[in-house]
């Protein structure tokens, strides 16, 4: 096993938990390259994929690259549940994760880990809008709202509602596609808790007013957060040709498969489809199974995918699962299948696939 044990259970309570203090913990452990230890709160290291730790490093080491930044060491507090005592984030929060500590029910938490890596903290504006561009495949969203109504929420909530991650995802993709990098990293470094500091620094550092920006934000791509979103996965050369079948595992166990025992699993393949044309999906198994399915073309418009897909199919023995889909480009694409509860399914859990043009 690549993870060693460095902290038994010390503490039977947790009466004496401060989100920025001592945890109590069931089991402590460092990642390969010492980056992350991972904390658990009433789980044990078994109760999760064995390759979440080493996704959990990989994303964190990439994020931090693509800011520009080392990667900063992280605590990562892995919970059971929301509901213990122990939990350290503000009530409501799903996940919290902020100058190197995080907070979660799941491994990886690719979004708190985009906030924990970087060792920058912005206004909660941007700050959520990268870790959008950062987040967990299957997840997605759009807000039109516009950039004065997304400040009056910050200044009435104290920080950005979850509703309006999506158009952050957006407005920051925006500013890295028309400024650049360092015009996001200045922009970082300025307060903004209202429209009014917003104009401010718009004003600065692009020298153009909120009203102005809005114009010119207007005319950007009305880009999903799920379009948007960065995937290391596309980095890869291990590339399949079309026509092929294979098989993808998504037993605990198998290398490459993330998520939690008895939880959400998922497992990738990057495919190449040569011809443009539709093309036929076809999946088998050999129990009753519900399948998310997300395919993702790693060509980009600027920072968006040019094409981006979502499924459901439900196999059963002997009954393929087919999906049939329409003007698809050619070239890679990552493909991923999770199952949503895999409790009951065992930890040799496949999933026979096959893609071939059609007709």
């Amino acid at each position: 096993m690549p993870w060693l044990v460095t902290l038994a259970c010390l503490i039977s309570g947790c009466s004496d938990l401060e989100p920025d203090g001592e945890m109590c913990v069931d089991e402590a452990v460092h990642g390969n390259g010492n980056e992350i230890e991972f904390w658990f709160v009433g789980l044990q290291v078994e109760d999760i994929c064995p390759s979440s730790f080493d996704a959990a490093e990989s994303h964190a080491k990439w994020v931090a690259s693509n800011w520009g930044a080392d990667p900063q060491p992280i605590r990562y507090a892995v919970f059971e549940s929301r509901d213990d005592p122990c939990w350290a984030c503000p009530a409501g929060a799903v996940a919290c994760g902020l100058d190197g500590r995080l907070s979660s029910t799941v491994v990886p938490d690719r979004h708190e880990l985009a906030h924990a890596a970087r060792g920058a903290n912005c206004s909660s504006f941007l700050e959520e809008g990268w870790a959008t561009l950062y987040s967990n495949p299957f997840e997605n969203g759009l807000v039109t709202v516009t950039l004065s109504e997304t400040m009056d929420a910050v200044q009435d909530q104290g920080r950005l509602p979850v509703e309006y991650y999506s158009l952050a995802a957006r407005f920051v993709a925006f500013v890295l596609e028309t400024r650049g990098l360092e015009a996001l990293r200045a922009l970082c470094e300025m307060s903004m808790t209202s429209a009014s500091e917003l104009d401010v620094a718009l004003r600065q550092v692009l020298g153009s007013s909120l009203d102005e920006v809005q114009l010119e934000f207007d005319m950007y791509p009305m880009w999903s957060a799920a379009e948007l979103r960065q995937d290391q996965a596309c980095e890869s050369t291990d590339v399949l040709s079309i026509p092929a079948s294979w098989t993808l595992d998504l037993g605990c166990t198998v290398g490459g498969a993330e998520g939690m025992r008895a939880g959400k699993v998922w497992n990738h393949i990057l495919v190449e489809l040569t011809e443009d044309r539709p093309h036929m999906f076809e999946f088998d198994a050999v129990q009753d199974l519900e399948v998310d399915i997300e395919l993702r073309s790693c060509e980009r418009d600027g920072l968006a995918s040019i094409y981006y897909q979502t499924a459901i199919v439900r196999p059963k023995p002997g009954q393929p699962s087919e999906l049939l889909l329409y003007d698809l480009p050619t070239g890679v694409y990552v493909l991923r299948l999770m199952v949503r509860n895999t409790q009951d399914l065992g930890s040799d859990l496949s999933i026979g696939m096959s893609i071939t043009a059609w007709p």
